[in-house]
């Protein structure tokens, strides 16, 4: 047995009163069913992945992604996996992803312009905000189990209707995915090792869903299921201990009223203790200036997670740090790891290693680790230039100190209006502080594209970002320069040049430039190569061989504020 062993429609409006139901009566925003069509051997998918999870990330208690493995790129050669179900066909049919390049996806099954709800993936974040915007007719509410000595998948979904629908009849879908496969990926670069996640493994309610007979504001219903899990699909195992049970309610094939989801509930079944660690949305880059560091932990075991050791290593001074916890099983949170003094350099290595789980030693494979440069020096008079897009709404401006703790809140902005915003603050000296900027739903300030420019008292612009992507950015300064300090005009100027022969970037620094940060743009302004000059160095040499023939800009960063220069590789 592979398929459901009973599915028992059940309606209890009529004999239950409503205390008897744990779904919500107060009206709801709609949640986002991301649809993600996908295939292994298509080479632009880990883009969409990418798009996928980075909503996903920014908004779990509001996204529900899966990835629907179908049609002509899903198709394996005869030494791969085939990841693809035939509802995925099904749905791929309908709703006509077939006719668009891959990835594509639907948000909710909703076409938001001509005749089909198939969007490329630069529309997924934006779409998924504007159904989010909206009242959801119907709340859901699901409770799923998996029961390890039988194999057997329990699922019950409640709904409530806050609002009449034009259909006569909606219906229930309920189905189930799985993460963490391994496999290849065309594009990805990683072989057979790639992880794949929310995948599509089955449907276990028929056709496209139970029938809602009285879709009525007012309205309740119920459905429970028993479905068996399968060993494999098409020869890929499944794993329990993966699995999401995601619920939903159509008008027909395709619109999608609202959805809600959740991993089941374990009994007679136990995954040995144990926890994965990965960066936080906001990672450290460049320039960094806290006193901790941030990391995501994951349990990825049945059991609860009481305590986390870690091993922090910096400029290889190791740092042993224990933090008490109370992490469910398979939940995730973001931990902060205190960091003790340790020595500073110009540039400074960090990583971080998982080293124990509830008091016992634990080896995690993932390692976290880098390198950052000290924070730029600046004036306690700082001042701050800011622009935001037409979604200000979604952003927060925050500026904190060291410790991570909001020293000031720029704003909030209004949204559906370009504001630009200046302000002038008195801050403690010699002290860090960072300029963060939050993003609520990880697609940056782009719509138009919003900037921070951050300026000494003199006026030295000592920080800018024109393209604030993703989750948002940081930007680090320390308060170290005196108030009224000017930069020195008669700083010889700094030079740059390539040479051929070595291969080269020649820079002639300024006397008495100090501690120098060089950047090496594309002229498309993503930057390329980075490095640093130490004080007293009038003379640096940086490595082009990686470049290309082609025109680059670089430009030097120090106390005495920044210098562009273009150069041109001819060979």
């Amino acid at each position: 047995m592979n398929k459901n062993l009973l599915c028992i429609p059940v309606v209890l409006a009529a004999i239950a009163p409503a205390s008897a139901y744990e779904v919500s009566t107060t009206i709801q925003k709609k949640k986002i069913l991301l649809e993600e069509f996908t295939g292994i051997n298509c080479g632009f998918c880990p883009q969409g992945h990418e798009v996928a999870h980075r909503l996903f990330d920014a908004q779990p208690e509001n996204v529900y992604v899966v990835a629907v493995h179908s049609g002509t790129f899903a198709r394996p050669h005869s030494d791969q996996p085939d990841f693809r179900t035939d509802r995925g066909e099904e749905i791929d049919a309908e709703l006509g992803a077939y006719q668009s390049g891959y990835p594509c996806g639907s948000v909710n099954r909703h076409t938001f312009e001509g005749s089909s709800p198939i969007l490329s993936r630069n529309y997924w974040i934006k779409k998924g905000k504007s159904i989010h915007e909206e009242d959801a007719p119907v709340n859901l509410h699901i409770e799923s189990g998996y029961d390890g000595a039988t194999g057997i998948l329990t699922v019950r979904v409640e709904g409530y209707y806050t609002a009449d629908v034009p259909e006569t009849e909606n219906r229930l879908n309920v189905l189930w995915t799985q993460s963490d496969i391994k496999g290849p990926q065309n594009g990805a670069g990683m072989g057979d090792q790639y992880i794949h996640k929310h995948m599509l493994r089955d449907y276990i309610t028929e056709g496209w869903g139970d029938p809602i007979q009285t879709p009525r504001k007012g309205e309740y219903f119920e459905r429970s299921y028993v479905y068996e899990l399968p060993e494999a699909i098409r020869e890929i195992g499944v794993e329990a201990a993966s699995i999401e049970v995601i619920a939903f309610v159509s008008a027909d094939s395709k619109e999608v009223y609202n959805v809600v989801g959740g991993k089941p509930v374990y009994s007679s079944f136990e995954k040995a203790l144990g926890a994965s660690i990965k960066t936080p949305l906001l990672n450290v880059d460049n320039k960094y200036g806290y006193d901790h560091f941030e990391v995501r932990l994951t349990n990825e075991s049945t059991q609860t997670i009481q305590s986390a050791s870690f091993e922090l290593s910096l400029n290889g001074e190791i740092q042993p740090i224990t933090l008490e916890t109370d992490l469910p099983p398979f939940g995730t949170e973001t931990l902060c790891l205190s960091a003790q003094p340790y020595t500073k350099q110009n540039e400074n290595r960090y990583e971080i290693k998982l080293v124990g789980l509830n008091g016992e030693a634990y080896e995690c494979a993932d390692v976290i680790k880098g390198q950052f440069y000290q924070p730029t020096e600046s004036t306690p008079d700082t001042r701050f230039v800011l622009q935001t897009d037409l979604y200000a709404d979604e952003n927060r401006f925050l500026l904190k100190n060291a410790q991570g703790e909001i020293v000031h809140e720029f704003g909030p902005f209004a949204k559906g209006k370009v504001t630009t915003h200046e302000e002038t603050l008195t801050l403690a000296p010699d002290e860090n502080y960072c300029l963060e900027v939050i993003d609520a739903w990880g697609d940056g300030i782009q719509e138009p594209k919003g900037y921070v420019k951050i300026y000494r008292d003199d006026q030295t612009l000592i920080d800018q970002n024109y393209s604030i992507q993703k989750h948002g950015m940081r930007s680090f300064f320390q308060t170290t320069l005196a108030s009224g300090t000017k930069q020195n005009k008669e700083t010889e100027k700094t030079r740059a040049s390539y040479h051929a022969e070595s291969g080269q970037i020649i820079l002639e620094l300024g006397a008495n430039i100090g501690n120098a940060e060089i950047s090496v743009y594309a002229i498309s302004g993503n930057r390329i190569l980075q490095t640093s000059s130490p004080s007293g160095i009038s003379r640096c040499e940086v490595s082009a061989e990686s470049l290309g023939k082609g025109i680059y800009l670089v430009n030097v960063a120090s106390e005495k504020g920044n210098e562009t220069f273009k150069i041109q590789i001819q060979n």
